[in-house]
């Protein structure tokens, strides 16, 4: 990378951020979606090979491999950046369309709230019977991953359980941990073929303020993943991938705030895309203000969806104007009733109820939305925790 780097004048006063493990990531400012075009350019001259490009809106992105390694590098309008990451250790995204049949819809799985008031998890099933998992529940949610093996035990009709792609929006323990426990289960019926992440290095500047035992907990997941041969993807913004009739965008990443300390955590989550069959849902993950902000400068309107995953299971404010450009009608609240109580009243919890006609708490139930979806639709597969 650094060759390439040297070879084009308008690089020679950038720094690099290592901002993840075995990453370097180039910003450069004050630029313009043709310059996109000359580092393209540039890098496929070195030797690259162009995997993937994709337009989102007015931003612009393309994914090469060379020696190996990934180079992603993507335009940003509203605020005229380019960032160019070298990610020394993922594998590519990769699209997979097996089969399209029937049956393809999202579970709010129930996660156990009884001693903890956040964790989620959500389950895509598509057309070929496979399964796409966001995030898992936190440990004091003690038998979940038990529970999401049931689940998936019930739901599956080919003859493994496949889990295409399980994704963590970020690394906090009450979306981790479950995931772990169920791995070590080491369950014979489970395949896991892919596991998409992008948490920051434990080294980055703001990192002194993170708590210690999720720190812990992140590198006990570093060391998990690590173990296994599925593949390792680390998601960077701009990055689309298919899996049979569902489509992934990833809107947001640490990368695109990675040269500023990260004291809250959350604002490092992956926010992510997903449409199938006309239906398209935003996964907020436990997006902070500094996330929301930079989501609503740079989509606008342009992030409309029909389903949304409110940040951070409603329990603080994000930033209230991204809600106004999802404007989903159906809005997925990973929180139980009496914690949803406390919290009714904040600002962005406001402004969710007010746009949306329907929202389902994740404390009340396992709920499946079969796509296309219409509000209305949705169906309790099964409640199973008194005192949720």
């Amino acid at each position: 990378m650094n060759s390439i780097l040297l070879n084009y004048s308008g690089f020679a006063d950038i720094s690099a951020l290592e901002n993840c493990r075995n990453q370097k990531t180039y910003i450069i400012e004050n630029t313009a979606r043709s310059d996109l075009r000359i580092y393209e350019d540039l890098i496929l001259q070195a030797g690259a090979e162009k995997v993937q490009s994709s337009c989102v809106g007015q931003n612009d992105a393309v994914t090469f491999t060379y020696k190996g390694e990934e180079i992603h590098v993507y335009y940003t309008e509203n605020d005229k950046r380019t960032h160019i990451i070298h990610d020394m250790e993922t594998d590519l995204p990769d699209s997979d369309i097996a089969g399209t049949g029937e049956t393809c819809a999202l579970y709010q799985f129930e996660v156990d709230y009884r001693n903890i008031d956040c964790g989620m998890c959500y389950i895509f099933q598509t057309g070929g019977g496979r399964f796409f998992i966001i995030d898992s529940a936190h440990m004091n949610s003690v038998n979940d991953h038990i529970r999401i093996h049931e689940l998936l035990k019930k739901l599956n009709h080919n003859d493994r359980i496949i889990i295409a792609g399980w994704f963590f929006t970020h690394g906090h323990q009450d979306h981790i941990v479950k995931f772990m426990d169920f791995v070590r289960e080491n369950y014979e019926d489970v395949e896991i073929e892919r596991v998409y992440s992008g948490f920051p290095a434990l080294s980055v500047e703001g990192a002194e303020s993170w708590s210690e035992g999720d720190k812990e907990t992140m590198r006990e997941f570093e060391t998990l993943n690590d173990a296994h041969n599925w593949k390792h993807i680390r998601l960077h913004t701009g990055q689309q991938f298919l899996l049979d009739e569902l489509k992934f965008t990833v809107l947001h990443t640490y990368d695109d705030i990675c040269e500023e300390p990260l004291i809250c955590y959350n604002d490092s989550s992956i926010v992510l895309a997903v449409e199938a069959r006309g239906t398209k849902t935003v996964f907020l993950g436990d997006s902070n203000v500094r996330a929301c902000v930079e989501l609503t400068a740079r989509y606008g309107h342009g992030m409309q969806a029909d389903i949304v995953q409110v940040a951070h299971h409603g329990l603080n404010d994000s930033n209230v104007g991204i809600y106004y450009m999802i404007n989903a009608k159906t809005a997925l609240f990973p929180t139980a009733g009496r914690y949803f109580e406390e919290k009714k009243s904040s600002e962005a919890n406001r402004a969710v109820l007010h746009l949306c006609e329907e929202h389902f708490l994740a404390g009340d139930g396992t709920r499946k939305l079969g796509f296309p979806y219409c509000a209305g639709d949705a169906e309790l597969i099964e409640h199973e925790i008194e005192g949720n």
